[in-house]
């Protein structure tokens, strides 16, 4: 046990006088630079003086955050279709009725295209069907007075 005491008194007593040696050696590393800050209190310092100006103070502030709406709304098209463009940015203030988005409308022009097509078709048949049945009521006139009455 008095062996380990021994090591540790030795330990010790080398680790105080290392701790001795850098602090005189900082020490000598202070007593320089102090001296050559005196040196330097003699030299001049050259520093450039400019007029006070009344100027005018922009006063900003920035800071980093996010805002909340007050409402959130669920938008949905009446019609399906691609987005061609969209009007508006995020953070945009809209209005009621104002165009948000327009939705390509190829197969919506088609579609009317058609309608309008089979408009003009009906409106022909319509005409041709008319026509026949004045025809056929001329006809229907002249047949009840051609008739002959038969007797059996």
């Amino acid at each position: 046990m008095s062996i380990k005491i021994n090591k540790f008194n030795s330990m010790a007593l080398i680790i105080f006088f290392l701790f001795l040696f850098f602090v005189s050696c900082n020490q000598k590393e202070i007593a320089e630079a102090d001296t050559n800050i005196k040196k330097t209190d003699n030299e001049a310092i050259l520093v450039e003086t400019v007029q006070p100006a009344i100027q005018k103070v922009i006063h900003q502030i920035r800071a980093v955050g996010s805002f909340l709406p007050n409402d959130e709304v669920a938008i949905a098209p009446e019609i399906e279709g691609k987005i061609e463009k969209i009007m508006v940015d995020e953070g945009d203030i809209i209005h009621i009725g104002q165009l948000l988005l327009q939705i390509e409308d190829k197969r919506h022009k088609l579609s009317v295209n058609e309608a309008e097509a089979r408009i003009r078709t009906n409106k022909a048949s319509l005409a041709y069907l008319e026509t026949t049945l004045k025809r056929n009521e001329a006809l229907w006139k002249n047949w009840k007075k051609s008739l002959i009455p038969f007797r059996v």
